[in-house]
């Protein structure tokens, strides 16, 4: 892998190179949605930065091991996508605090505000919502999400809600692997 003084990558800077790298200097951000998500900024063709985002692992702490565990559904996750709730989950992310609005899904289960199911897709929301907040803010930059399936949907509609969809592109992961080989 690679890694900065704070961060590392190991195994996404392969993937990396069979990505649509535009070396004429613009800035482009590569997002890699997973258990730790990663962010890698990428300007004249070279790698600048990198962040990572525990966003799947954190997903997973809270819907499986503390008390919002009561008011999810985990089977939800092969069901359908509800994408009005979900949206909700990104918006709120943009003006709330994580460690308080993540609280929400205990009382909208508790007050009957959203079911179980809801509060599954309402906290993946939040969650990815969180993890793009920054490139909303820099928004100027062309976004790629390299992912495929239900997560490169799920990133493509967060940035939709966070207004960044005029930036935003997509490639199927496994597709840059295979090129990144060749």
């Amino acid at each position: 892998g690679i890694r900065t003084a704070t961060d590392i990558i190991r195994g996404e800077e392969v993937q990396l190179l069979g990505c649509a790298i535009d070396s004429t200097g613009q800035q482009q951000v590569f997002v890699f949605p997973g258990t730790h998500s990663k962010h890698i900024i990428v300007e004249g063709g070279q790698i600048k930065d990198f962040k990572t985002y525990m966003t799947g692992e954190f997903f997973n702490v809270l819907s499986v091991n503390s008390i919002l565990s009561k008011s999810i559904s985990i089977q939800n996750a092969t069901g359908e996508f509800n994408k009005p709730v979900f949206e909700k989950g990104v918006s709120d992310s943009l003006h709330a605090n994580l460690l308080h609005q993540s609280f929400m899904v205990r009382t909208n289960d508790l007050f009957q505000q959203l079911t179980k199911n809801e509060n599954y897709w309402y906290l993946s929301g939040l969650l990815i919502g969180t993890e793009l907040k920054d490139l909303y803010q820099t928004s100027s930059a062309t976004i790629t999400i390299v992912s495929e399936g239900r997560l490169a949907r799920l990133y493509e509609a967060a940035c939709s809600v966070l207004n960044t969809e005029k930036n935003v592109q997509s490639e199927d992961v496994n597709d840059a692997l295979i090129k990144a080989h060749t």
